[in-house]
């Protein structure tokens, strides 16, 4: 009995967390088109694990201070399972640029989609948004990023309006060719969640709404 207590609880603080998360998610604007070099593609190097990691150490060793270095690393840690030592990375980071610097925002992006490929959807989108901030105005890859989180929380309604403000900020989203070269570099988790939404808003489209 008191197991399930304990569970109930843990389940409606998570659910709790998320509306949090989600009553502070603006509506979309209608368009994004403001570029953000912050925003480049995110790729594991290549080589075995043990390896890549034994550079990057390597790397940091000789330049503990290269923000840069520690978002690659803890990029690829997050997707190995490291996830604390990950996020130690990501905040180090932080903290070794002035709060302006562009490479803030790298590393909240990159956060953002290492939480969400760990299953993290509401801090997540919260680094997102943190990342939208920093940007200033309405950076390109917003509208496409920000459904992915808002699907799986259950915010779907919401996650569609952002996914049409993506599409009307560059058509290519709309169609499923296009989305697939759009997502050529994203991960299987990433695109299969992204793949929902687009089918839900061609759907939403058909039916007029």
């Amino acid at each position: 009995m008191k197991k399930n207590l304990l569970l109930f609880l843990a389940v409606v603080a998570v659910c709790a967390l998320a509306g949090v998360a989600v009553a502070q998610v603006p509506p979309p604007a209608p368009r994004y088109m403001q570029l953000d070099a912050a925003a480049r593609a995110l790729k594991s190097p290549s080589g075995s694990r043990g390896a890549v990691r034994s550079r990057l150490n390597a790397a940091l060793a000789r330049n503990p201070r290269n923000a840069s270095l520690l978002i690659d690393r803890a990029f690829f840690l997050f997707s190995g399972g490291d996830k604390n030592e990950a996020e130690r990375d990501y905040a180090r980071a932080m903290t070794l640029v002035p709060a302006d610097d562009e490479l803030v925002r790298r590393a909240l992006w990159a956060w953002g989609w290492s939480l969400f490929n760990g299953g993290d959807d509401a801090r997540a989108l919260e680094k997102w948004q943190k990342a939208a901030e920093h940007h200033g105005g309405q950076p390109y890859w917003v509208p496409y990023t920000y459904p992915l989180a808002l699907w799986r929380m259950g915010q779907k309604e919401l996650a569609l309006d952002y996914f049409h403000a993506a599409v009307a900020s560059e058509p290519s989203w709309g169609n499923p060719a296009g989305f697939a070269e759009n997502t050529r570099h994203w991960q299987d988790v990433e695109r299969n969640t992204g793949s929902e939404v687009l089918q839900a808003w061609i759907a939403r489209s058909q039916a007029g709404r």
